[in-house]
């Protein structure tokens, strides 16, 4: 196991809510590295006091910058809600700015470098050629090949585009059905249950709570919780946001995510200290759950680049992360249409 670095004792001890620990003797530019890494430069507003007069004015350039780029992101997604009015299809934006209004109230106050729009698959195409003919500049996949489209979109699902004027990212997604980890007949369940938020005067489509939550650990998951934001998110909407807990228990094994949750909480207790409800008990204690949350940790603190050794490890983890053979055997294949996507076909 990796021995933690002060400075990410230090961040550990922030998210748990200890605003009491000094930062005396941090080495300053392994912090910022840390909080540019996962995401938590917002957090580190709550402790900027604590400084001395040089870090603290770094840290308030990194947080005004990061605030800022929020409001632009947000200001682009109300750009893109205006231009889909009358529109016959639905944009559901998932994180970004809709998740730090649900938690925070305030859309600045949760890190985000672009915007997440999850289309149906059946309205992707045309949506996709919408959103384009709105002046956005597709930055990936670079293929022109209908077939090798149809190929990549089958099995790694996002488009990268860009506003030129703007600079806004947006990553359009193909479904929401994260590494096959969704049975793929229950997919449709998500998009039978969305709701509506309010920012101003703009109501913009979301999941409702329960399926939010779920997609919350299925997002981290997928990456291994390599940026502790996304336990943040996990944390803070299990606190801030009503949900009914039984409805999320059946879901879970209606989908067989027993394994995923279990990591996912296991992550939240030891990283914010936040108690796992009983429901949850029996999906924590798994041995197995044990082993990828130690998976997931050498991931958090290792490295932002991914190792040749993290990539091998994660090809086990995945592997493992849910039961059934149909589901493994995707895990098998992926390895080959991954490899052969980034190779040829310019994903990423």
């Amino acid at each position: 196991m990796q021995c933690l670095i002060r400075e990410q004792v230090f961040l550990t001890n922030i998210l748990r809510g200890d605003s009491s620990c000094s930062p005396g003797g941090l080495n300053t530019s392994k912090l910022l590295e840390l909080l540019s890494r996962h995401r938590l430069f917002p957090l580190a507003g709550t402790i900027i006091s604590a400084f001395e007069d040089r870090v603290r004015t770094e840290l308030e350039t990194h947080i005004k910058k990061q605030a800022f780029k929020s409001m632009l992101i947000t200001r682009e997604l109300f750009r893109l809600q205006d231009s889909a009015r009358g529109f016959a299809y639905k944009l559901m934006v998932l994180k970004g700015p809709v998740l730090a209004h649900q938690l925070y109230g305030d859309v600045s106050k949760r890190q985000y470098n672009d915007l997440d729009l999850y289309l149906h698959p059946n309205d992707f195409s045309k949506v996709k050629q919408e959103i384009l003919s709105w002046g956005y500049k597709k930055i990936y996949p670079s293929i022109r090949d209908e077939k090798r489209l149809n190929y990549y979109f089958r099995h790694k699902g996002d488009l990268g585009v860009v506003h030129p004027k703007t600079g806004v990212y947006i990553e359009i997604h193909h479904g929401i059905n994260l590494r096959r980890l969704i049975p793929k007949q229950y997919e449709s369940d998500f998009y039978n249950n969305l709701t509506q938020v309010k920012i101003h005067e703009w109501q913009i489509t979301t999941l409702t709570p329960e399926y939010t939550f779920i997609y919350l650990c299925l997002h981290g998951a997928k990456h291994l919780f390599f940026r502790l934001i996304w336990l943040k998110d996990i944390a803070d909407y299990f606190s801030a946001i009503e949900m009914d807990h039984d409805k999320i228990l059946n879901l879970v094994r209606k989908y067989g995510l027993e394994r995923l949750f279990g990591v996912s909480f296991a992550l939240v207790n030891e990283y914010f200290g936040i108690e796992i409800p009983s429901t949850y008990n029996q999906a924590v204690r798994s041995r197995k759950v044990h082993q990828l949350k130690n998976m997931c940790q050498r991931r958090i603190r290792g490295p932002e680049k991914e190792l040749l050794y993290m990539r091998l490890l994660k090809h086990y983890y995945f592997f493992n992360l849910k039961q059934g053979w149909s589901y493994k055997a995707y895990v098998l294949k992926s390895i080959f249409h991954r490899w052969y996507i980034r190779k040829f076909l310019g994903g990423h």
